[in-house]
């Protein structure tokens, strides 16, 4: 209720920021405006009605080859994703044929976007395990005028899922400083391993292609979005180089203080100040 209207200041203004990171088709607006790089995004449903410049309608689907993710617009740890591909006329989603009156029908109830799929992943990243789009969290924290990386891991799909979190059955790594993996992967399933659990290739000193790349755009990002303490950014790295997926104002600092093996306290102290406890 407090707005210039009532003649009160706008720096008197309480606002929230949250749902800029939380809402993906606000994020994928404002990504492509600051000229990030990001997935494609090429429209947006509105509990069942499709808003879009490219799209006319979901009959638009079947009338060129598509690759593209339906993402919940404020979903989380990949809850609701699916992946769709739209091949000779045809609709396809876990590798069956569907009707659009079947798309329809998982759209009717919701708000999702369509994103371009990432299917040119870094071969650097696919070896890792070639079945998901596995990222990095990168987070950052602002810092007076500047930012600074508080932690890095890398989430890797695993157990044939098509999805890098761990809450799937994913497997995450500690990233050091200098791009390479740490010496121990943490996952549900197999708890903690020196290898990935389905391709066998050893984390300790694997080296993550454009990682310099992905650390300058995490924290450009960071300065861009400029109402937060700290944002905890999903990188993926194609053959092009980084690129966002996400923003988390929520990022999870349990998960870095389990990749590290390592209370996180001072390291958060340093940026967000004193904890009440």
């Amino acid at each position: 209720t407090k707005n210039t209207a009532r003649g009160l200041s706008p720096m008197k203004w309480h606002y929230d920021m949250c749902a800029v990171l939380k809402d993906k088709w606000i994020f994928s607006q404002m990504s492509e405006s600051y000229g990030l790089s990001t997935p494609h995004t090429f429209g947006f449903i509105n509990n069942g009605s499709l808003i879009s410049n490219e799209l006319y309608g979901y009959e638009s689907l079947l009338e060129r080859d598509y690759d593209v993710m339906f993402k919940p617009v404020d979903g989380a740890c990949g809850i609701g994703i699916f992946h769709l591909r739209g091949v000779g006329g045809k609709l396809i989603v876990k590798g069956k044929e569907i009707s659009i009156d079947e798309l329809k029908k998982m759209t009717s109830s919701g708000r999702y976007i369509i994103q371009q799929f990432i299917n040119n992943q870094h071969e650097g990243m696919s070896r890792l395990y070639p079945d998901a789009c596995n990222t990095l969290r990168i987070t950052v924290a602002r810092e007076g005028s500047g930012t600074r990386v508080l932690g890095r891991m890398c989430m890797l799909g695993a157990h044939g899922t098509d999805c890098s979190n761990w809450h799937f059955g994913g497997v995450s790594v500690n990233l050091k400083e200098d791009g390479t993996l740490d010496k121990y992967g943490y996952c549900k399933i197999d708890k903690k391993v020196t290898a990935h659990p389905d391709t066998g290739v050893k984390f300790e000193g694997y080296k993550i292609p454009y990682f310099d790349e992905a650390i300058a755009l995490a924290k450009r990002a960071t300065e861009c979005f400029y109402g937060f303490c700290s944002i905890g950014w999903d990188v993926a790295i194609t053959a092009d180089g980084p690129t966002l997926i996400e923003g988390n104002d929520d990022w999870g600092i349990v998960a870095h203080q389990m990749v590290e093996d390592r209370g996180w306290r001072e390291n958060w102290e340093q940026s967000h100040g004193k904890m009440n406890i």
